[in-house]
């Protein structure tokens, strides 16, 4: 799998309307793909320069864990490389509650621990569902978000994760911050760096609409994706002010995410059943399309190999033309967003 964190198809919010009954134990698994390498001639994977790639290479699905209730995001950690689960509760299971920071072996999928308590708003422990991993601990562990509001942390052992509750509205999205005490989050149209110690807000910028956004860390900017008025806002990390706007294509409304290729500042996002992709400066670069109308819902980047992976979520609708319940993982070269390999099937990936 890429060695940064992939996003689970429900990390955020769907905006595609869903299909009754659809769900079930089956959609929560969760898949994990590794790479398989074969003998080919070596082709550049950026223009001659970095890392070449087999043209022979391919990436399969060889294991689903189904050890960690409803997955909602994952983190390999850099140092410890346990795999960190957030994950909400199954409602097939009414005899257990499955919500909660699970802590994988990515070997085998056996379970290692599972933190479920977390303090609500008065401080008070409960079992709370995790919703979006932030960033990876020093050593072992993850900063994460959890409803409707907290900012939590918890490493493998932990009893109960430590936490504290930005104030204000639910938090629809939240990411690492620009510095290794902080995160950013946004409560709808307003963005806010917080500190995750204690929730604290430190600065604050509010916008015409917002759904989700991604940091540059390298090149100090926050990209806002407003799907409402098909915009994104570029905001400079050290004013924290709006520095530029960029017109997105018009569609139906439904996002998928908001992500930044730290190799090259290059902005990916996921629209309706295609993804946007802008450099730097926001000029599009072009457009990377799925089969069969899937939805694009996560996206990684290997500066390794330099190469973006996504993640395509079927509607779950059989009437739909293309609809055949099962989603894809598509590998894609940063530097001309051409596929570099067949897309891999990923069974029942649907809303």
């Amino acid at each position: 799998m890429p060695p940064d964190r992939p996003v689970d198809e429900e990390a955020m919010t769907p905006r595609h309307p869903l299909t009754p009954g659809r769900a079930g134990a089956a959609s929560a698994a969760l898949a994990l793909v590794l790479a398989s390498a074969a003998t080919g001639s070596p082709v550049s994977a950026a223009g001659g320069e970095g890392a070449d790639v087999p043209q022979s290479t391919v990436y399969r699905s060889v294991a689903q864990f189904t050890t960690a209730g409803k997955p909602r995001d994952l983190l390999l950690h850099p140092d410890s490389k346990k795999l960190y689960v957030g994950s909400d509760d199954l409602p097939d299971t009414a005899d257990v509650n499955e919500s909660g920071l699970h802590v994988l072996d990515p070997a085998d999928g056996k379970v290692r621990s599972t933190v479920g308590q977390a303090p609500g708003p008065t401080g008070t422990l409960g079992r709370r569902s995790v919703r979006q991993l932030l960033a990876p601990l020093p050593g072992d562990g993850a900063v994460f978000l959890y409803p409707l509001r907290g900012i939590g942390t918890a490493k493998d052992g932990d009893a109960a994760a430590a936490g504290a509750w930005v104030p204000g509205a639910a938090v629809t999205h939240a990411t690492a911050g620009l510095t290794p005490s902080t995160v950013l989050v946004a409560q709808g149209p307003v963005l806010s760096e917080v500190d995750i110690a204690t929730a604290a807000v430190k600065r604050t910028v509010t916008l015409e609409g917002g759904d989700g956004f991604a940091v540059d860390a390298a090149r100090g900017t926050v990209w806002f994706t407003d799907l409402a008025h098909r915009r994104m806002y570029r905001i400079d990390a050290a004013s924290f002010q709006v520095t530029a706007s960029v017109e997105l294509p018009a569609g139906e409304g439904f996002g998928g995410f908001t992500e930044v290729d730290p190799e090259t500042g290059a902005v990916w996002v996921g629209l309706d059943s295609c993804v946007v992709v802008h450099d730097a400066t926001g000029k599009r670069l072009g457009t990377v399309r799925g089969a069969g109308g899937d939805m694009p819902r996560a996206a990684v980047f290997d500066a390794t190999t330099h190469q973006a992976f996504v993640v395509w979520q079927d509607a779950g609708d059989g009437s739909q033309p293309g609809s055949d319940n099962d989603g894809t993982l598509t590998v894609h070269r940063t530097r001309d967003l051409q596929e570099v390999v067949r897309p891999v099937v990923l069974p029942g990936l649907h809303v």
